[in-house]
């Protein structure tokens, strides 16, 4: 059965190299995360569409087994052929959000 994981995280200051200098990377405790089942019809992933993604957070997106079609928006985005993302099957990608209350959606490619 393939399966997505899809993570969204916030950015913050508190990540310091030995330097003192800022590190850009997602904090280690998340704001929101789901493992879903994505088919061959666009679905936004549960649990992360109350507004919560904000300008600012990062998404993380993992195809775990099979290729995905990834599209961010407000609404309801539609993951489809040819428009957003397409994550080979074993890949992750980060994006960052770029509208507030965004959210996600995934395919199968």
């Amino acid at each position: 059965m393939p399966t997505a994981h899809v993570v969204l995280s916030q950015v913050s200051p508190r990540a310091r190299a030995s330097t003192g200098s800022t590190m850009p990377v997602a904090d280690s405790v998340e704001v929101a995360a789901k493992t879903v089942t994505p088919t061959g019809v666009s679905a936004v992933v549960p649990d992360i569409v109350s507004g919560t993604a904000l300008v600012g957070q990062v998404w993380n997106v993992t195809a775990l087994d099979a290729a995905i079609w990834v599209k961010f928006g407000p609404g309801a985005p539609e993951a489809a052929p040819g428009a957003g993302w397409l994550l080979p099957a074993g890949t992750s990608r980060d994006f960052a959000v770029t509208d507030a209350a965004e959210k996600c959606a995934v395919r199968l490619a």
